[in-house]
């Protein structure tokens, strides 16, 4: 049973993709929203920060439990079908949250959140891995599959701005009917993807056992590849970095600014958060030009060195946002300069995450089972936004933005540090 090439899948798998994680996006937002207008009544003797921190971590870490088993399933069952049904728990962890009154439903309809993440993007990332690419069709490859993601994080915000000004709580409800074209998209776009052949004739032979004895043994092989050692550990960094900016982060720019921290970006959007909406859109598209530009050149860069200019590119960024977030008395004109300072930075610290996927789709993609393979994405980014999350609340809490730049210096020095000190072929060899 060969798969289809990655190629043959239409357009629609990653709109709908795109529209999914908008969905998830915004509801990421609101429940900062509620958090930030709630919790005060609810009399709960909790840290904002803490909880929202710890929240973001319960999804981070459901992804991560579930990322894997989901992978393997991938391998032996329609991919649509998983998808189709990951969309749907989504559309219903969102309903959950708004319909929730305490703690234990707050944190379980994050987890099935979480846990329906790991049912879309591992198969996903299956379908487009089975394809056999150079190096520089495999980057825009996975350069797409990005500015999908991105799209959908990008316009999350945006949205949630606007359906909370409009309809309250009812938002979340409006997210998750967002979720169901986003699976009749997905399936539309992977439903003449067959499964792997190799796990494929092991499920024939042995059932399921024998499908998870395939994975593991593929997992394995992939592991024993020492570049692949090398890299995961910069990559669990990078997605530390994401969920340090994406999970606790948004409630605490909209809390009331902490009287112990005199920095400008402390609590800066606390009265304005359709402004912090477009300010997030502002950056996705400038990191979405990134990514475009990544496509055509990626290729030819080769990973590792686009690996290195990235994490260059970053800690300018945390240096220029530290600038910013001293500059309380300074002329308007000087803080539009910092920004405009920072936006060629974030586009070049853009190509990361496509540069680790493309490396990852060159690496395992091919093995006996592409969707347990490419599960490795998704415990990666699960587990680094996980730590990510909760760093971000203790950093937050001790020192404001300032902790929050200078965790994101040092995850960005550690990721530079684990990187190979030596040119490897499959790293580094363009197209």
């Amino acid at each position: 049973m060969a798969a289809a090439p990655a190629e043959t899948i239409p357009g629609s798998a990653l709109i709908g993709h795109a529209l999914l994680r908008a969905a998830a996006g915004a509801g990421s937002v609101l429940v900062g929203l509620v958090l930030a207008r709630d919790l005060p009544a609810t009399q709960l003797h909790v840290s904002l920060a803490w909880l929202s921190g710890w929240l973001g971590s319960a999804a981070y870490a459901a992804e991560l439990a579930a990322s894997v088993p989901l992978g393997v399933a991938a391998d032996v069952l329609a991919p649509g079908a998983l998808m189709v049904g990951g969309a749907l728990i989504s559309a219903l962890a969102l309903v959950l949250f708004a319909l929730a009154a305490t703690l234990p439903l707050w944190f379980f309809s994050r987890v099935l959140g979480g846990a329906a993440a790991a049912g879309v993007t591992p198969p996903l990332l299956a379908v487009l891995a089975r394809g056999r690419y150079n190096a520089v069709r495999r980057a825009r490859l996975m350069s797409l599959f990005e500015l999908s993601m991105l799209a959908g994080l990008a316009a999350g915000p945006v949205l949630a701005a606007q359906l909370w000004a409009h309809a309250g709580r009812a938002a979340f409800d409006w997210c998750a009917l967002l979720c169901l074209p986003a699976a009749l998209l997905l399936y539309h776009g992977v439903r003449r993807a067959r499964l792997n052949g190799a796990a494929g004739d092991a499920y024939v032979r042995g059932g399921v056992s024998a499908v998870y004895a395939a994975a593991l043994a593929a997992l394995r092989e992939a592991w024993r590849d020492p570049s692949l050692r090398r890299l995961a550990p910069a990559w669990l960094c990078f997605n530390s970095i994401v969920g340090l900016w994406l999970a606790p982060t948004v409630t605490y720019l909209l809390s009331a600014p902490d009287e112990r921290h005199v920095q400008y970006l402390d609590g800066l959007f606390a009265q304005r958060p359709t402004a912090l909406a477009w300010s997030f859109a502002g950056y996705a598209a400038t990191f979405a030009a990134g990514l475009v530009g990544w496509a055509l050149v990626l290729g030819r860069v080769g990973a590792a060195r686009t690996l290195r200019i990235a994490l260059l590119a970053m800690l300018a960024v945390s240096a220029v946002l530290f600038a910013l977030n001293r500059c309380q008395a300074c002329q308007p004109q000087t803080r539009t300069a910092l920004v405009v300072l920072a936006a060629p930075l974030e586009m070049l610290e853009s190509g990361f995450t496509p540069a680790a996927l493309s490396w990852l789709a060159a690496s395992v993609g091919a093995q006996r089972a592409a969707g347990a393979a490419m599960g490795i994405y998704t415990v990666l980014f699960s587990m680094g936004g996980a730590l990510g999350a909760l760093l971000a609340g203790a950093l937050a809490r001790a020192d404001g933005m300032d902790g929050l730049l200078f965790g994101t210096a040092g995850l960005a020095i550690m990721a530079w540090i684990s990187l190979p000190a030596r040119r490897q072929p499959l790293l580094d060899a363009p197209a």
